[in-house]
């Protein structure tokens, strides 16, 4: 499926708990890790002690 805008990834979070401190937390810890723009055309997975990259 072709876009028109390829300035689209998806960035999934797995969590063990899902509350707002958790989500809070991992998703900064993402940010502070990892550019927003490298992100573009790709599958990004969160976890814990890691951040995973497939390429679409």
């Amino acid at each position: 499926m072709k876009t028109t805008d390829d300035n689209y990834g998806i960035i999934v979070l797995r969590l063990k708990t899902q509350g707002k401190k958790a989500v809070k937390s991992i998703f900064q810890n993402f940010l502070d890790n990892f550019k927003l723009e490298e992100t573009k055309r790709k599958i990004i997975i969160v976890e814990l002690n890691q951040i995973r990259v497939r390429i679409q």
